[in-house]
């Protein structure tokens, strides 16, 4: 590999410490930073002089691309699964043994319309993109290489409907899951709650305040893979600090945790001190609903039912949003709010008072 003019560090205050050597002043500079890819952008700005096109043919985009994920310090593991996952089984398949010093912008735009092709989605191949441009950073700063990428945009995302049961396939939905047991009642809270499948599985009685009727989100249950590739199922805490929330309980939600509540601090839908794994919840999902004879949605229509319901009940934005776990309204306007042509269909009708 070509010689590294840069290096960060985690300092003990919390912050990010870069420093890089100048070609121009013959000298070492620092920045300081609150996250690493903040790093990386200082770095990258006060090194735009100096520069250069990668010029060790050694330097393969696969080398450039292992070290970037060695380097994703303070992620959670879930994340770095994640990132490996997709380096591995996607993007270094690709590109293969290609010469960090080879790339081109149009290489990334290939790439982006073949991912495509394949059928993948325009989220997934976003994500894909996201990372190459995060690791061409990377190296642009640490081996001193031009960045082929910088002027190549993300993919456009053009969101989906979610598919969504009616109100009227709700209705039976809720008496099968009434039929089915503990994750029958994690299917439940999930349309009445809105909590993430994940969040569903991780929740312990501990979590539950039947007398203050509150429910406290504090874990989250994921099945993550190693370097090896081997798998595992782990209990961590909520993927963001605004997921980390505490949820009112509706009465009937009380009643139905009465009625199902176990003895000691086991995990709600599992009965016991092992956890429910997330792809197990869906498989009895998808038995309920075959069950029932409803169509096929993904679980995660349910947490979007609950916040299309809410606001059809007058729920403010702001609640919504609090209870669903996200950064701002925003997301919760752009993703989770689904309004059915019978609800569009009503407020038309009351316009009939201007007349």
């Amino acid at each position: 590999m070509s010689k590294v003019n840069a290096n960060i560090y985690h300092r003990k205050d919390g912050r990010y410490e870069g420093r890089i050597y100048q070609n121009s002043s013959h000298s070492y500079r620092s920045v300081y930073a609150r996250s690493y890819e903040e790093a990386i952008e200082k770095l990258i700005n006060i090194s735009e002089g100096d520069v250069s096109p990668a010029k060790a043919s050694s330097l393969l985009f696969s080398m450039v691309l292992k070290e970037w994920l060695s380097t994703r310090v303070g992620i959670k593991s879930t994340s770095l699964s994640s990132y490996r996952s997709v380096i591995d089984k996607q993007i270094i398949p690709y590109y293969k043994r290609k010469a960090f010093s080879s790339l081109k912008p149009a290489d990334l735009e290939k790439f982006k319309m073949d991912k495509l092709s394949e059928g993948l989605s325009e989220s997934y191949v976003a994500k894909m993109v996201v990372i190459i441009k995060s690791a061409v950073k990377y190296a642009a700063v640490m081996h001193n290489c031009a960045d082929p990428f910088s002027d190549v945009p993300l993919p456009k995302i053009h969101r989906k409907p979610a598919k969504l049961l009616s109100s009227e396939e709700q209705t039976i939905f809720i008496k099968a899951c009434m039929k089915s047991g503990l994750t029958g009642l994690g299917c439940f809270l999930s349309l009445f709650l809105g909590l993430r499948i994940g969040e569903i599985c991780g929740l312990k009685w501990e979590n539950i305040d039947l007398n203050a009727r509150m429910l406290s989100v504090r874990l989250n249950v994921q099945r993550v893979a190693d370097e090896h590739g081997r798998s595992k199922v782990i209990v961590l805490s909520p993927k963001t600090d605004s997921s980390i929330r505490d949820i009112p309980l509706p009465s009937f939600v009380v009643k139905l945790l009465k009625k199902n509540r176990q003895a000691g601090n086991t995990f709600v839908i599992s009965g016991s001190e092992k956890p429910v794994e997330p792809r197990t919840l869906t498989n009895h999902f998808k038995a309920i609903l075959k069950k029932a004879g409803l169509p096929s949605v993904k679980f995660h229509s349910l947490r979007h039912a609950f916040a299309t319901n809410f606001l059809r009940q007058s729920g403010d934005i702001k609640s919504l949003s609090e209870i669903l776990g996200h950064a701002n309204v925003n997301v919760t306007l752009s993703i989770y709010v689904h309004s059915s042509m019978e609800q569009k269909m009503l407020c038309m009708e009351k316009l009939s008072v201007l007349l």
